[in-house]
């Protein structure tokens, strides 16, 4: 630990001394279990007991570093418990932004079987065309301690008042939900991100209803969906899938339902 620390304190020694801001291959040699995705890394908060590598790491434009955590820690907590300032995401040449706007602000509701608030998922879209997701819960910023995966299933309330064996399409994610909703289709989205699984728990609301499981058409949408059939096996519940074909990626062509 001592070593990791004399060498944490010269690198930023000499970025201060230089005026060069952090690079992506620096901030991973500051996290923990980093592991490299098709987009970016994952790697655990240093912000919580991380032990499901909740938190996302990615260059974007012009070199800037972007994190984000899937727990709902902030990005202030996440630069404190880095030792950082905001500047420091940001390449030397380029200045911090000016404050941003909050064009629209779309709060998602996630209760639990029974109606009752368990948190808030909001979405924060921007002037400057970024976008941010943020969790509050009992009025607070963040989950409170609670993981993620703990979370109720977005629409679980709708689910539990609907008779055993109606159709359920599990989407991922609270605006592919909405959107089935809107046509008058049972769904529930999953809120953990592709990376995480709801647990069992989550998944009970499920159980005696027909699941049709619908993943995003990429690999690790696809993986996610996979993780939770088998914990709805494991519920007793066999799930069936809605594959897409046709398209590049899967992205496009005719639904089909397989299982």
């Amino acid at each position: 630990m001592c070593w990791r620390l004399r060498y944490l304190a010269a690198d930023y020694a000499e970025q201060t001394a230089t005026g060069r801001r952090m690079t992506l291959e620096q901030l991973l040699g500051r996290l923990e279990g980093v592991r490299r995705l098709q987009t970016g890394y994952s790697a655990k908060c240093p912000s919580h007991d991380d032990r499901v590598n909740s938190l996302s790491v990615n260059a974007g434009d012009g070199g800037r570093l972007l994190l984000y955590c899937h727990a709902g820690c902030t990005l202030e907590a996440i630069l404190v418990a880095l030792r950082l300032a905001g500047r420091d995401l940001f390449p030397a040449q380029e200045k911090p932004p000016r404050r941003r706007a909050v064009r629209r602000r779309v709060a998602y509701e996630i209760r639990a079987a029974t109606g009752a608030l368990v948190a808030v998922h909001e979405r924060l879209e921007y002037d400057d065309g970024t976008k941010e997701f943020l969790w509050r819960r009992e009025g607070k910023r963040g989950l409170g301690g609670l993981a993620v995966s703990e979370l109720p299933l977005y629409g679980s309330e709708d689910v539990a008042a609907v008779a055993p064996g109606s159709l359920v399409v599990v989407t991922e994610g609270e605006k592919a939900r909405d959107a089935l909703a809107g046509r008058g289709i049972m769904a529930v989205g999953t809120v953990t991100g592709a990376s995480g699984t709801p647990s069992p728990a989550s998944l009970e609301v499920l159980v005696g209803k027909d699941v049709v499981l619908w993943p995003d058409a990429d690999e690790p949408g696809r993986a996610h969906m996979q993780r939770i059939a088998e914990r709805l096996v494991a519920l007793s519940v066999r799930p069936r899938w809605l594959e897409w074909g046709g398209g590049e990626d899967g992205g496009a062509g005719r639904g089909r339902l397989q299982g």
